[in-house]
C-alpha cells in the first residue's frame, strides 16, 4: 500500500482523505462538512472530518463578515463552520492564510491548542470563548492581535508570542484567570515597545502571569518529566515500537523550518537511542515541501523534490538516492504506532538544508 502527499496537496487530494493515513487499511477519518471560506478573489477552502480536525487549505483572506448575533451569550456565529463549532477539535492553518477574521472561531468550545501561523494576524474575539483552549503558540510574522481575541478562554495557561507582535489590542485576555506564562521570543525592552491599546488592562489582566522573554514556545521549555531516556523503537523484521505517546510527549523536541514552528497533527518527533531526532514521515515530508512514498509491505519511505529522491528502509542505516548512491547513517528509520518515523537530519542534508540542534531548548532548526 503506497501513500503520497507533497506541497502541492489540494483540497481534492484532501477530501479524498489523503492528509493523514494511517498504515494497513486504516483510512483518514471521514470528511462530514465543507465548503469555500475566502474573501472575494482568495482562495481559502476547508473540510471538517468526523474526528473534529477543521483543516484550513490555500492562501488569502477569510471571509470579513463573521460576526456574533445580538444575544450576549448566545455566541452564534455567521461563519461556515458555525453549525459544527461543538465538534472541532483542532483547527490546522495554512501558513499564507492573510488573516483570521473576527469571531471566526469563537466559542469552539471543544478546542485545546492552536498554532497560528506567522502570515495571519488575529481579528477580534477570534477564539473568544473557547473555553477548553489551553495552548497557544503565534508564529513569528504576526503583527497585530485583535481585540478581545482570546477573551474568555479561560482554561488558557500559556501562550507563544513572537517578537514581530507590535501591538496588543483591548481585552485580548479579558477573563483568562487561567493563564500564568507568556513565552516571548524577544527581549524586556521589544516587550515594553509594544504598543498596549489598553495600558489598564494590561496592567490588569498581566498582574499575575510570568513573562519569560528570549524564548521558544513553552512545550519546549517545559522539562521532561524524568531525566531517564525513553525506551528505544526496536527494530526487528517486523519493527514494533517500545516508546508511549505520553514518553515520547514528554521530551518535546521542537522542529521549526524557516523559522516557522511545526505544528504536529500526529505524535510529535522524538530523540532515539542514538541521539537523533526522529520525525513523522507524512508530516516532515510535507514540511519540507516533498512527494512522500510509504511502501507498508516493506516498509521503506521515500521522498522526492521532483529532482532526486532519498529512500529509508525501516530497520536499516543505510539510506539510498535515486542516481544508486547510499547514506551511511548511524540510526535507522523506525515503526511507531504504525506509522515511519524517519531521522531529520539526513532527511533534510540530503536536499540541501541547513540542520541546528538547540540543546538548551530542545530544538531542531532547518533552513
Amino acid at each position: 500500500m503506497k501513500k503520497r502527499t507533497g506541497k502541492w496537496l489540494t483540497f481534492a487530494m484532501a477530501v479524498m482523505f489523503l492528509l493523514v493515513l494511517m498504515a494497513g487499511n486504516v483510512l483518514a477519518a471521514e470528511i462530514i462538512a465543507s465548503g469555500e471560506c475566502g474573501d472575494e478573489g482568495d482562495n481559502l477552502t476547508w473540510t471538517l472530518d468526523a474526528d473534529g480536525v477543521l483543516t484550513i487549505y490555500g492562501s488569502g483572506g477569510m471571509y470579513v463578515d463573521y460576526y456574533a448575533d445580538d444575544e450576549p451569550e448566545g455566541y452564534t456565529y455567521l461563519c461556515p463552520w458555525k453549525d459544527y463549532s461543538q465538534d472541532i477539535t483542532r483547527v490546522i492553518l495554512p501558513e499564507g492564510l492573510e488573516d483570521i477574521t473576527d469571531n471566526a472561531f469563537a466559542g469552539c468550545e471543544n478546542l485545546s491548542d492552536i498554532v497560528i501561523p506567522g502570515s495571519a494576524n488575529i481579528g477580534e474575539a477570534a477564539f473568544a470563548s473557547c473555553t477548553g483552549l489551553k495552548t497557544v503558540v503565534i508564529s513569528d510574522g504576526v503583527s497585530w492581535i485583535g481585540q478581545g481575541a482570546f477573551s474568555g478562554c479561560t482554561s488558557l495557561e500559556s501562550i507563544y508570542i513572537p517578537g514581530s507582535v507590535m501591538i496588543i489590542d483591548y481585552f485580548v485576555f479579558y477573563d483568562c484567570g487561567s493563564l500564568a506564562d507568556i513565552y516571548y521570543g524577544g527581549d524586556r525592552a521589544d516587550w515594553e515597545a509594544i504598543e498596549i491599546i489598553d495600558p489598564q488592562d494590561y496592567d490588569g489582566h498581566f498582574s499575575a502571569v510570568t513573562i519569560h522573554y528570549n524564548s521558544y514556545p513553552p512545550a519546549v521549555l517545559e522539562e521532561p518529566e524524568s531525566s531517564e531516556v525513553p525506551e528505544p523503537i526496536v527494530e526487528t523484521a517486523a519493527p514494533v515500537a517500545q516508546a508511549s505517546f505520553a514518553e515520547i510527549a514528554s521530551w518535546n523536541v521542537c522542529i521549526a523550518v524557516d523559522g516557522k514552528f511545526v505544528n504536529w497533527t500526529d505524535a510529535g518527533p522524538y530523540i532515539d537511542e542514538n541521539d537523533r531526532t526522529m520525525a513523522n514521515f507524512l508530516e516532515v515530508g510535507e514540511t519540507l515541501g516533498l512527494y512522500v512514498e510509504w511502501d507498508s509491505e516493506t516498509g521503506e519511505t521515500s521522498f522526492s523534490d521532483g529532482t532526486k529522491t532519498i529512500c529509508f528502509p525501516v530497520g536499516s542505516k543505510t539510506a539510498r538516492s535515486d542516481n544508486g548512491s547510499t547514506i551511511e547513517m548511524d540510526t535507522t528509520a523506525a515503526i511507531f504506532n504504525d506509522q515511519p518515523y524517519v531521522p531529520v537530519r539526513y532527511l533534510a542534508e540530503f536536499f540541501g538544508r541547513s540542520v541546528s540542534w538547540d540543546l538548551d531548548n530542545r530544538m531542531v532548526t532547518i533552513n
